[in-house]
């Protein structure tokens, strides 16, 4: 074959070659989508972090048992770092069993109150035991115990069942441990005194002296209610959105017809509502915790210091507390409070949050509340006080939030307060002035 002949069949394979694939670059079409669609909702940041369920879950008190009296930490963080010691203790030797029914409070030992019922299948999650979940008990429990055997120098930790029925068991061998939590309780450095009401049926402990308090000041940076319409919709593009965020107009209204969101005056918190099923399973209250924590997770919604505060099984709903320097946040319009509800783990039916994060101080003040004791003559006078002591499952220091817009140059205020758990909910004690005339939980 000539050379010339050989270049020419070269040549028309090259232009061959071009000829398709040109026509492939005409005829490709590239399978992108929107930003908003579906596959990206996910992807949305609101400003917060991710958490994990062994941090969102923190005993309301650790109480030290003295022979007849008890003690507690008299700053929060103190106790949030202990706890979080305790939680990578080794626990060994773990079994479950019927409850002793003889046991009697140990003249030494430590006490874990939670403010939730708690399923077994956490504990794995919660402390290192060493443990599958899948051996767990269905039982839950809400307090904890760790007593001291001297002779051996070993931690013993008891876990009661609601029903006080079961119990489970184990020990923690480590006298580093033992030693820290015996030191605790014998020098009583950071400790406190607490009294106790309620004691036979239900203990309520709160610190018998309070240290004078600050009331904070604290300017604070708004979520946009948009990234969460990204976030919350499974079309974005179709979703309209009616009124104004202005405080003196009715808030803000986001819909695609069927889902809807909203924004209340001010711009402060957010409802999202979802009726796509009105008939629905009980989700375990694990499962239920991990699909809530994921579904904030994703959009980056923890926006601040947030603890477990309720599950309600009957109704797939779970609530987290906000929280301030190891205190927890209230407020009467649902402003501290992150709210799920959920159909089944993959359908969310409702969420409420709050649209803000606390940021920085814009200034402090000292003031004082009433005495643990003062509260304590307060409650069992039955002239002076309306409560029903049996009805008091919980009492706590806390921050009253007050939100302030003037001129839209947002700010909160956080007072220090008395508040209890009454009848299932959280309230700010009411004391009364001479005149009869409620006054708040504070100085």
């Amino acid at each position: 074959m000539k050379f010339e002949t050989v270049k020419t069949f070269i040549l028309i394979i090259l232009i061959g070659t071009s000829l398709l694939l040109t026509f492939a670059l005409w005829t490709y079409q590239p399978n992108n989508k929107p930003l908003n669609s579906d596959e990206l909702v996910n992807e949305v940041n609101i400003g917060g972090m991710e958490e994990r369920r062994n941090t969102m879950v923190q005993p309301n008190a650790i109480v030290f048992h003295y022979y007849d009296e008890y003690y507690g930490f008299e700053d929060p963080a103190s106790q949030h770092e202990l706890f979080s010691e305790m939680q990578s203790w080794e626990m060994d030797s773990f079994e479950v069993d019927e409850a002793d029914s003889d046991r009697t409070p140990e003249d030494y030992e430590v006490e874990l109150l939670f403010p939730e019922d708690i399923p077994m299948e956490m504990v794995t999650l919660i402390f290192s035991t060493g443990e599958n979940s899948e051996d767990m008990p269905s039982w839950s429990f809400n307090r904890m115990y760790v007593t001291f055997d001297q002779s051996s120098q070993v931690l013993e930790v008891t876990i009661p069942s609601i029903d006080e029925r079961s119990e489970a068991r184990a020990v923690i061998t480590n006298n580093d441990h033992y030693n820290e939590l015996f030191s605790h309780l014998t020098t009583q450095g950071e400790l406190a005194e607490l009294l106790v009401i309620n004691e036979a049926e239900n203990p309520v402990y709160f610190p018998k002296e309070i240290d004078p308090l600050t009331r904070h000041s604290l300017s604070v940076i708004h979520t946009s209610a948009d990234m969460l319409v990204n976030a919350l919709f499974s079309r974005p593009s179709i979703v309209s959105r009616t009124g104004s965020p202005n405080m003196n107009s009715g808030g803000v209204y986001f819909t695609d017809g069927f889902r809807e969101l909203t924004v209340d005056p001010g711009d402060t918190a957010m409802e999202f509502f979802n009726p796509a099923a009105s008939e629905y399973p009980r989700m375990g209250m694990a499962q239920l915790m991990r699909t809530s924590i994921q579904h904030v997770n994703d959009h980056m919604g923890w926006t601040g210091e947030y603890n477990l505060q309720e599950m309600d099984q009957a109704r797939n709903q779970i609530t987290y507390q906000m929280y301030y320097e190891g205190y927890p946040v209230f407020n009467n319009f649902q402003m501290t409070n992150i709210v799920q509800e959920w159909r089944d783990q993959s359908s969310l039916y409702r969420y409420e949050r709050p649209l803000f994060r606390l940021n920085n101080s814009i200034g402090t003040e000292e003031m004082e509340i009433l005495s643990g004791e003062g509260l304590y003559n307060f409650l069992l006078d039955e002239e002076e006080s309306d409560y029903n002591l049996e009805d008091i499952t919980d009492i706590r220091i806390g921050y009253d939030l007050t939100y302030h817009d003037p001129d839209l140059n947002d700010y909160v205020t956080l007072e220090p307060s008395w508040f209890m758990e009454y009848n299932n909910s959280w309230q700010k004690i009411q004391f009364k002035t001479n005149d009869d005339s409620p006054i708040q939980g504070g100085s």
